[in-house]
């Protein structure tokens, strides 16, 4: 079993005998084609409807990474498990989504996105930050993370070509860590991860339901129809079990990290090279 300890010495390097976090430093994004699993032959067809898709998703994270750092801050006040781990992990997941912004602000600035986005994606954070503030401060990130976050990102990884797989990947890296964290602590305070409160869950839907409209990639370019419904049902079975398989045996390929939640024997583990 992977514990907290196993996480945290995932994310660090060692200098005079301490730990030190290693985090993701964003870099310039260059254009490219939308293109699936990052192959340049496998250009992304405007039918598919995933060119609004991804605009969506660059203008979602934009308001929400720095919204769920300011939860997981807030989280770290509260009654945590008494495993030292805790407080680090937590500061190092804050840490990395104000690089998460920095990256997102990075591919903007490549792959501009319209002000209608950004501000139905900002009516969206808001309602997240307003919906959930009655739980505990971890439900939301939680949520968001997993729910949410591990499905754009895979999104990224799929169909938004080489410079934008690259970006999906190194944060979906982080947020697989946070969600492992985060699951801890939820189960320290008697939640159940597999069944969020009835409004958070329609949240996560809503949420989906705006940034995967219209989309339709047919089943034999990528081994699976993906469209709004098998986006909510990887949504569903990431929150559930820590898993959508066939949802991550299609994103996997574009790069050797493995992006989502899995069995700890697959953790950081498995390369297309093996």
């Amino acid at each position: 079993m992977t514990t907290l300890t196993d996480l945290y010495k995932s994310r660090c390097y060692e200098k005079n005998g301490k730990l030190i976090p290693h985090f993701w430093q964003p870099q310039p994004v260059e254009k490219a084609s939308l293109t699936l699993f990052g192959d340049d032959d496998l250009e992304v067809k405007p039918e598919w409807g995933v060119e609004p898709v991804i605009e969506r998703i660059l203008a979602l994270n934009y308001h929400l990474e720095l919204d769920v750092g300011e939860y997981v801050r807030e989280a770290s006040k509260n009654n945590l498990p008494d495993d030292p781990m805790v407080k680090p992990l937590l500061r190092a997941n804050v840490a990395d989504e104000a690089r998460h912004e920095l990256g997102i602000k990075e591919a903007i600035k490549t792959y501009p996105v319209s002000q209608e986005y950004l501000d139905e994606a900002k009516r969206i954070a808001t309602r997240w930050s307003e919906d959930t503030q009655h739980y505990h401060p971890i439900v939301a990130p939680f949520s968001l993370e997993v729910g949410v976050f591990l499905n754009v990102l895979g999104m990224l990884r799929l169909a938004g070509g080489k410079e934008l797989a690259n970006i999906g990947a190194r944060i979906a890296e982080d947020e697989a860590r946070h969600t492992q964290v985060n699951r801890t602590i939820l189960a320290h305070q008697g939640y159940k991860p597999y069944n969020p409160p009835e409004r958070v869950r329609h949240l996560v839907w809503d949420t989906l339901d705006w940034v995967f409209s219209g989309i339709d990639i047919p089943e034999d370019e990528v081994g699976e129809r993906v469209n709004l419904d098998f986006m909510k049902w990887a949504s569903d079975s990431l929150i559930e079990t820590g898993e959508a398989m066939e949802f991550d045996d299609m994103v996997y390929c574009s790069d050797h990290l493995l992006p989502f939640e899995a069995s700890n024997s697959k953790q950081y583990s498995r390369s297309v090279d093996s």
